[in-house]
Order: C-alpha cells, then structure tokens, then sequence
C-alpha cells in the first residue's frame, strides 16, 4: 500500500492523515491487543486506537489502521518496528494524493463511480515559503506536548539502595511499587519515563542504571526498573516465597485486615518472580486467608459461608473485612457503656482471635470461685501468722531449757540460807524403841 491509497483509507474512516498510521503486517492472524502494543512501543505521546484492519489472504499480510489524539511527529518515529514473535512491522505515513491513486484498497469493493477523488490545487497557489511558514507553525503547535507533560507530576521519591534506609527516602519495596504504578500510568515518550526514574535514583541505584546504558543502547523504563529489581530486590525463589506464603497464618489478637495485608505483601513479590498467574491471585489469596486465619474469628466465619463460585478482589475482601471490624467494635462499645449504667453487672472478655471486645454476663460460678479462692487466701495468711509465732515459742523454750534447775541452786545476793531440819524417825526392831535404827541401837535386845 502506498502513502496515497493509506490517506483514502483515513478519508473513509473520517479520520486526519496527519494522526493516522498504517502497520503493514508479516501474517494474517493479529488481535487489537497486539497491534496496540506494537502501536505503544513507537515514540508517540498517546495511545493509538484501531479503526480497521484487513486481511490479505493472497500475500499473507495484514493492514491495520491506527488513530491518535494529536498530530504525530513523523521525523521521531522509524519506518519499520519489531512485533512480537520476531516479526518485522512496516509503517506507512498517510499523505494527501495530489491524483488519482494508483493502488487500491484491498477489500475496497467500492465501484469507480462511487469513488471519491480529491481536487488538486494548482501547485502555483501556494508557493515553498507558504509551505515553510506553515511546517515551522505546526512545529511550534507540537512544541507545548513537553512543558504539558511536566506539569503537575508527582516526582518519585529517592532511592540509593544503601542498608539501613537513610532518612528521607524509601526503602525498594515502596519505592519499586511506586515506580511501576507510574510507569504504567504516564502517558509520555520513554525517554522522558527514563528521565522521570533516573531523577529519583541516587548512589548505588544511579550506578547501576548507568551500567546498564553502557551494555544495552536501546533500554526502556521497564528495563531500568528489572535491573533494579534484581540488585535491589527480594533474593528469594518463587517457591521459597510461595511455601512462605502458604505458611503465614494469622497471629493471635491480630486483627484480619492486617493479616490480609500482610499476605498480600508476599503474593505481590511471588508475581514479580512469575511464581503465580496475575489472573489467579485473588483465588490465591483468598484461599489462603481461608486456611491461615484463626479458626474461631467471627469474620472468617461470614467469608466461609459465602457462594465459593464468587471469588472477591483485594478491594472488595479488604472493604468487607473492615466494615465487620467497624460493626464488631460499635457493638462492643455500645456495650462497655450498657456495662457502667445501671443494666446487670457485665465484664468485657477479649477474643484472641479477632482482638474484639466482647460483652459477657459475669455468671454466678467465677462469682463463687473468686469467693473462695479470697476466703483460701486469708486462711492461709492466718496459719502462715500461726507458725511463725509456734516457731518463735520453740526457740523461746529450746534456749531455756535449763532455767528452772538453775534458779533453784542459785539465790538472791543478800538472802541467808534457813537451816535445814533434820527429821529423826525410824523403829527399831531389837529394842521396840523408836527414834533410831536397829544398826543403832544401843539397848540390849528386847524381843
């Protein structure tokens, strides 16, 4: 297809010539979505939109159309691009026919007297100086593109790769999050992305950017960010990171929200490592928080008796979650200050698996229990007070053991000893007589 056959096909699509590009294509079978990425690797602001394509079963090839918003400067963009698979895509600039185009249209089944031909103007209408003026004004008109796309951005914050983190900036993990979400977003030129990234990059981050534009010529954004990630980044396997995953579990007191975020973290780097399908992530998550959360948590409870055929979104898990934490802690303080008032003595018993005050009626057995175990605490200061004194007694009586036997020999300084009195008795046996023994006895025998 020639430039003058490309602008008839713009002209039926009412479309401009000087926003339109023709892919000429090496085969037959192509998709939107891989003729916009080949559209989204030229050096054009903006995202092109395809407004036909056709197939030429004859030369197996395929002509696409493709709009943008703005006018495309023609001198930035080469005339040949690689596709995926290997494959080599040409680019056709649409230019205004002066005459009747000499090829036609595959697939154009129009007849010749349908057929629209544009009206030439004589070439002495409108001179070369004319013709500059307006090439230097169309120029100008694209020239505020730049200042446009530096408006208003939000500049990413520093990173150096230096351990620990240094105030101010982020740590890899943030700031790749960051940096990626930004990539995909801006809608600039890539080198004014690679602009964007090298402004927040410093230290040993700079350093490795820089070695990568010296061993590859033609790197894009995305590049910068794959090297960072693999000086930088998490230096684990996607299957020690998976078998991390599969064996977190919800700590006790740990609220559910958190515990999702914390799963979260780690199913974001499994994708980056290409251990787990994107499409399948929210499966995956929700699998897990199912077998990891504690078993007794009230919001886990709810999730398992959900249809399994409905699997939610992080977004919508997360909103859930939160608004039955919101629910559960409402009711706990409504019923803390139902407690103070002059309703039934209540107590508030925290459940370690959610950490969620909840009220309970204090029944009659703790009351009982907490009676006797206060009646067995004072008993057993009584007999504690008991053997202390039985102890001292002890040492008291051990110590004077030999008291009475002294104070009976020993007397008051001062104090005459009374004579003793002597007392004679005894009968004798060889006199009669009393008064003496018969050892003693002086008499003569008297039987």
């Amino acid at each position: 297809m020639n430039p003058e056959a490309a602008a008839k096909w713009c002209k039926q699509h009412n479309a401009q010539p000087e926003q339109c590009l023709v892919f000429m294509l090496p085969d037959t079978k192509w998709t939107d979505v891989q003729l916009r990425n080949v559209a989204e690797s030229l050096p054009v602001v903006g995202r092109g939109f395809v407004l036909d394509s056709i197939m030429d079963t004859a030369e197996h090839k395929t002509l696409a159309l493709l709009e943008w918003r703005n006018p495309l400067v023609r001198e930035q963009i080469p005339q040949s691009v690689s596709g995926p698979g290997e494959n080599v895509v040409h680019v056709i600039f649409p230019e205004r026919c002066t005459t009747s185009p000499t090829e036609e249209i595959p697939g154009d089944t129009a007849s010749p007297s349908t057929t629209e031909v544009e009206v030439s103007l004589p070439s002495n209408a409108i001179g070369p100086e004319v013709l500059n003026a307006l090439g230097s004004l169309v120029e100008k008109c694209l020239k505020p593109t730049q200042p446009f796309t530096g408006f208003g951005y939000r500049k990413l914050r520093f990173f150096s790769g230096k351990q620990p983190t240094p105030q101010g900036e982020e740590d890899f993990e943030s700031w790749m999050d960051q940096a990626s979400q930004a990539v995909e977003e801006w809608d600039i030129p890539e080198t004014q992305k690679k602009q964007r990234i090298a402004e927040s990059l410093k230290g040993l981050a700079a350093d490795t950017i820089r070695n990568l534009k010296m061993s590859k010529f033609d790197c894009t954004a995305k590049d910068y960010l794959e090297v960072l990630h693999d000086v930088f980044g998490r230096t684990e396997k996607a299957s020690d990171l998976l078998y991390q995953f599969e064996h977190t579990y919800q700590e006790v007191g740990e609220k559910l929200s958190d515990y999702i975020n914390r799963l979260d973290k780690i199913l974001h780097q499994i994708i980056l490592k290409k251990g787990v399908d994107p499409k399948v992530a929210d499966q995956v998550r929700i699998g897990q928080i199912l077998q990891g959360a504690q078993a007794m948590d009230p919001i886990m409870w709810k999730l398992r008796m959900r249809d399994r055929r409905e699997t939610l979104t992080y977004s919508q898990l997360v909103k859930e979650v939160r608004e039955e934490e919101a629910l559960l802690e409402a009711k706990s303080q409504t019923s803390t200050q139902a407690a103070s008032g002059s309703k039934p003595e209540l107590a508030t018993v925290h459940t370690t698996q959610t950490g969620v005050m909840v009220p309970s009626v204090v029944s009659t057995e703790v009351s009982q229990l907490q009676a006797q175990v206060s009646t067995l605490t004072e008993a057993i200061t009584q007999v504690t007070r008991s053997v202390a004194e039985l102890q001292k007694i002890v040492v008291v009586l051990a110590e004077g053991k030999d008291t009475p036997a002294k104070a009976s020999t020993v007397r008051p300084k001062g104090e005459s000893a009374k004579p003793r009195s002597i007392a004679i008795s005894g009968f004798c046996f060889r006199c009669g007589e009393t008064g003496h023994m018969k050892r003693q006895c002086p008499n003569a025998e008297n039987l």
